[in-house]
């Protein structure tokens, strides 16, 4: 078989994105999802009797079905911090290919599951193994995306759609399975993600590694050939060079440091973008939505709908999520990360506060129906801005020799939390009921303000370009400030090649006038 399934250039970038990385994403959107909207099936009731909140059989049921649905992330989060020393050894691709083969073992447990513990084993598995592709997958796509710095959000952008493309398959597929009879009803759902787990394995076996993790490794003659290949050219090309280069200057600065100096104050700041990137993590669930993800039908039920009813809203709203997902690719390479991400915020902070308003009431139809809307203006809000970016941006201010540490350590925090609101929401839900939304505009409202004051804007910017914001920056607060001073040195200096290459131009078609044919 030919060299990457024979694809060159854009091409074989395509193979990237949409082979492994997009596909991951589905598989991870899927898997924070599927479990969640089975928990009130009749036939998963009488398989786990011990988690039914509806009729209760323990007094701690709702406390043991959180515990089920959110030890997935809870593997997800221990996984992350294997993946510190896991990742860096064995590289992107392989890391990729070891976590989303090894869920499948996770799958086949959960879907066979014939008691409490074992789907408790499934799920912890599942999120053992997958944890190390999820904090993969968006550091492979961005240190394959060489040369073209104005594009790269853009394509990472398309994330938070494959992401929000599995929450909406997971419902979709949990409401058909909802009409049959008998186990098949959850079994299937949850078997499903083994057909997503062997279409990444199949591409994975083909697909180069990461020219960057090469150079890092010293393997300079494969990341050559690699970049050649992801930008269809020679290998001794200018371009190859530059790219190269720029690798090479960027490892430079960074080759000296240890890992215990992403907890240190130093010339690189790298305490400073593990916390920026840890951060904006943290922030996306901070915002609720892996509540809204995990117990959407139960949110639906809790503003008063019917059963049905109820699935059919959460699967219609999570296709409408993926719908509006798509905007960031329009607009992160126009208007920014920052800007994205405090509209983003801030219009979460008002949809949670008015859906603690109409829950409030629940004699009232019209309420009722406003709160069905504004969990469906939530889902946009939240697709605008924070669902996609944070997966790209956590991965873009890290350097490169500790790309896949910052990484993982911003997805521990990432689903550390998620294990958290899992855990607590049937309980939040089932307690203090509407108040429980208040929580989560407050939060929403605060994270405006950290990204305002902290997160720098990386539009446009090479991953060495912004590895000089955090040379440059002395503080904390300087940050914002000293980015916008490079963009605006990077522009200007694009715009002094592009002066020069229009007064190139005119003399080039002089010459071809004057010439005669013959002479």
């Amino acid at each position: 078989m030919k060299e990457y399934l024979g694809l060159r250039g854009k091409k074989l970038e395509g193979a990237i994105i949409y082979g492994v990385v997009l596909p991951g994403f589905l598989l991870f959107g899927y898997n924070n999802s599927a479990a969640g909207g089975l928990v009130e099936l009749e036939s998963w009731v009488e398989t786990f009797p011990i988690i039914d909140t509806l009729h209760p059989h323990a007094g701690n049921a709702a406390t043991l079905q959180g515990l089920a649905i959110s030890l997935y992330t809870l593997g997800l989060a221990i996984s992350c911090l294997m993946c510190i020393y896991i990742g860096p050894r064995l590289g992107r691709i392989r890391t990729i290919l070891l976590g989303t083969s090894t869920t499948i073992i996770g799958a086949v447990i959960q879907s066979s599951s014939y008691s409490y513990g074992q789907l408790l084993a499934g799920r912890l598995i599942s999120g053992l193994t997958l944890g190390m592709a999820t904090c993969t997958y968006a550091v492979y796509q961005q240190e394959c995306s060489v040369g073209t710095a104005r594009k790269r959000g853009s394509l990472a952008a398309l994330e938070g759609v494959f992401n929000t493309g599995g929450l909406a398959l997971a419902n979709w597929v949990d409401l058909g399975f909802y009409f049959t009879k008998g186990s098949v009803s959850w079994r299937f759902p949850l078997a499903f993600t083994i057909c997503m787990s062997l279409y990444v394995c199949f591409f994975c076996l083909f697909l180069p590694e990461s020219p960057r993790w090469l150079m890092g490794q010293g393997r300079e003659p494969e990341a050559r050939h690699v970049v050649a290949a992801l930008r269809d050219t020679s290998e001794d090309a200018p371009e190859v060079e530059q790219v190269l280069s720029e690798m090479q200057a960027s490892l430079a600065k960074t080759r000296d440091t240890k890992f215990k100096d992403l907890l240190r104050r130093d010339k690189n700041r790298l305490l400073h973008r593990t916390l920026i990137a840890a951060a904006t993590m943290f922030f996306q669930q901070w915002t609720g939505i892996n509540a809204v993800a995990s117990y959407n039908s139960s949110l639906f039920a809790q503003i008063g709908l019917d059963a049905t009813l109820a699935r059919i809203l959460s699967a219609a709203a999570f296709t409408w999520f993926v719908i509006t997902s798509v905007t960031p690719y329009f607009l992160v390479e126009r208007l920014g990360r920052r800007k994205l991400l405090i509209t983003s915020s801030m219009g979460m902070a008002a949809c949670m506060a008015i859906l603690a308003g109409v829950i409030s009431v629940p004699d009232n139809r019209g309420a009722l129906i406003t709160g069905a809307l504004f969990i469906f203006l939530y889902l946009t809000c939240m697709a605008i801005g924070f669902y996609g970016i944070p997966f790209f941006y956590a991965v873009e201010i890290a350097p490169q020799e500790y790309r896949t540490q910052i990484s993982a350590i911003a997805y521990n925090f990432l689903w550390t939390y998620a294990f958290v609101t899992a855990e607590v929401t049937p309980v939040g839900l089932n307690t203090i009921s509407w108040r429980y939304f208040i929580i989560f505009a407050a939060c929403n409202a605060a994270i405006a303000l950290a990204v305002y004051l902290f997160f720098p804007e990386t539009m446009s910017l090479s991953l060495e370009q912004i590895d000089q914001i955090f040379i440059e920056t002395t503080g904390y607060f300087d940050c914002v400030k000293v980015a916008e001073r490079i963009r605006k040195r990077v522009k200007q200096a694009d715009g002094h090649v592009n002066n020069t290459l229009e007064a190139v131009e005119p003399e080039k078609a002089d010459t071809v006038t004057v010439e005669k044919p013959g002479t």
